[in-house]
């Protein structure tokens, strides 16, 4: 009887699919229905908080009796929680000296320290109105510090100037952090730079706890209108030991033209006649660091004149500028002073139309209207008229004294001779 004993629980610890832990064994009467419950194993060993973990059970009949309706649950209590499985559970038939392996997938809370933490495995088999209650002891090791950015944003990355890169750090582990050095280096081809202090030093981050760090950067007039790479690390350390997070903040140059409308002349000295031709002139100046595209004029002259028309520029490249020249002829006004504005169509870094305007002044005088016109012609016709006319009278009065007078006065001339004989 005993040699069947001996080869009956070697059969069931080679039956175990897992490494056992042994606890404490009670003295076993293989004579009466006897269930225990005193092997298991778990891995990871030790289990880390905040993660899952399996754990084997083993309940094992240690009598030359059948089992029958063997209920089982497993009592969990802070910090382990069931992930997968029913806690609860029955075994109809546990033959004699037969094993039925129970897995559970637990995990503990995440912020569970470092420790050993008790779970209850509770069994009993029918006709037994009471628990058998067997303890196991679980090693929880800490999550480790995580000290990762959650965050970034910067005020206004523009080309050719400097701006703050603001970004959160948080500790998402389950240790506090401390000696914390944060390093965050310029762009690989150096268009982005870090002004002042490249490394930071934080003295310790706890656990959930957030802290912003500040950066200076500087971008070079070169940039173009695109994302940067800048490698950032992060040095920390906790009580286990020393970690470094390498990441890459991605910096995007938003910039846009600037457009500046500079007239440099309109009529005489930004005065106009009405009625008359007249000349507009003005330079467009992109005094940003993208390209300006699309670029057209349009003239909003509240009346001044019926002939403005759109004058199409183009492109004016950064940094640079275009002339544009109107002519236009004036509508019969009052005199006095009348707003003139020039409005600057153009695409801006997303292709969508944008416009600046600028408004002036222009001082309206009388100029010379058709009936005027036609009054000075006349008399431009009557003084040729008069000036024909008397050369005329010249001419004729000439031609009368070589024709009449001269004779005439030959005959008197003779008449007197013979008088005087």
């Amino acid at each position: 009887m005993n040699h069947i004993k001996k080869i009956g629980v070697l059969i069931i610890f080679l039956l175990m699919l897992i490494v056992p832990i042994q606890v404490n064994a009670a003295i076993t009467d293989y004579d009466i229905i006897n269930i225990s419950a005193e092997t298991f194993n778990y891995q990871p060993t030790p289990t880390v908080a905040g993660k899952d973990f399996d754990i084997w059970i083993q309940i094992t009949n240690n009598s030359n009796k059948v089992a029958n309706d063997v209920e089982y649950f497993l009592d969990t209590k802070y910090p382990f929680s069931i992930v997968s499985n029913n806690n609860t559970g029955i075994i109809a038939t546990l033959a004699p000296y037969q094993s039925r392996i129970i897995k559970y997938t637990l995990k503990s809370e995440k912020e569970t320290l470092d420790g050993t933490y008790k779970l209850d495995f509770k069994f009993k088999r029918k006709e037994i109105n009471t628990y058998s209650v067997q303890t196991y002891n679980i090693d929880v090791k800490g999550d480790p510090a995580l000290i990762d950015v959650i965050n970034s944003n910067i005020d206004k990355a523009s080309i050719g100037a400097n701006s703050n890169v603001k970004f959160t750090l948080k500790n998402l582990g389950g240790k506090n952090a401390k000696d914390i050095f944060v390093t965050l280096s310029d762009s690989q081809d150096e268009t982005v730079q870090i002004l002042n202090l490249k490394t930071q030093y934080i003295p310790k981050i706890d656990i959930g706890n957030e802290q912003q760090v500040n950066f200076t950067i500087t971008i070079s007039k070169t940039a173009n209108n695109k994302s940067y790479t800048l490698p950032i690390t992060i040095t920390y350390a906790d009580d286990d030991g020393t970690y470094t997070t390498t990441k890459n903040l991605g910096i995007e140059i938003i910039d846009n033209p600037e457009i500046v409308i500079n007239v440099l002349s309109i009529g005489d000295n930004s005065t106009i006649k009405t009625l008359t031709e007249e000349s507009l002139s003005l330079e467009i100046y992109n005094i940003g660091n993208i390209d300006a595209e699309s670029v057209y004029v349009e003239i909003e002259d509240n009346g001044i004149s019926n002939n403005f028309s759109k004058y199409f520029v183009g492109s004016i490249e950064k940094d640079n500028y275009d002339n544009v020249d109107f002519k236009f002829t004036t509508n019969k006004l009052e005199t006095g002073s009348y707003p003139l504005t020039i409005n600057v169509h153009y695409k801006d870094r997303n292709l969508k139309e944008q416009k600046i305007s600028k408004t002036i002044e222009v001082n309206v005088v009388q100029g010379t209207d058709n009936n005027s016109g036609k009054t000075i012609i006349l008399s431009i016709i009557s003084i040729l008229g008069i000036v024909v006319g008397l050369a005329l009278l010249i001419v004729i009065l000439r031609w009368l004294t070589q024709i009449l007078i001269k004779p005439a006065i030959n005959i008197i001339s003779e008449l007197f001779k013979k008088k005087k004989k």
